[in-house]
């Protein structure tokens, strides 16, 4: 007799106490990223998105279904929304600006104390191309800062 669907995929779940997330364990995408998971049809589906479904039903046209945990491997449903594609994008292009700014931020503290790029790369395990560009990032941000006050 065959493991149901729900019972398999679940077998693939590990919860992150700290994040509350449950954490795919299973094969992921080609891109390494998202979780992979193969229902019933034999027919490859993201993990998410069959947790999700699983519980709401469909994704609804249009819409895509967006981890509010920011973790592309999460698949508990109360940390997923299905949302307007254009949203997401949005989204997602804010939380990697934030990030980069963040990174910058820690670069140009760190260039400040003395140390070399080559040591902040290493640092931040970086590549010393990247960390220039966050120093220029920073050091623009900090400018505009600077005429705003």
């Amino acid at each position: 007799m065959a493991t149901p669907v729900s019972a398999r995929f679940t077998s693939f779940i590990k919860v992150d106490f700290e994040s509350g997330c449950w954490l795919w364990t299973g094969a992921l995408s080609s891109q390494g990223m998202y979780g992979g998971f193969t229902n019933d049809s034999g027919q490859f589906c993201y993990a998410h998105v069959f947790a999700f479904e699983l519980l709401n039903g469909p994704v609804p046209d249009g819409c895509i279904v967006h981890h509010e945990c920011h973790n592309p491997r999460c698949v508990r449903p109360s940390h997923l929304a299905a949302i307007p594609r254009e949203e997401h994008y949005r989204l997602h292009f804010e939380e990697r600006r934030q990030r980069s700014l963040k990174r910058a931020a820690e670069c140009g503290s760190l260039r400040e104390s003395d140390l070399t790029v080559k040591q902040i790369a290493k640092k931040v395990n970086l590549s010393t191309s990247r960390v220039y560009e966050l120093l220029h990032i920073h050091r623009d941000t900090s400018a505009a800062l600077a005429q705003a006050a």
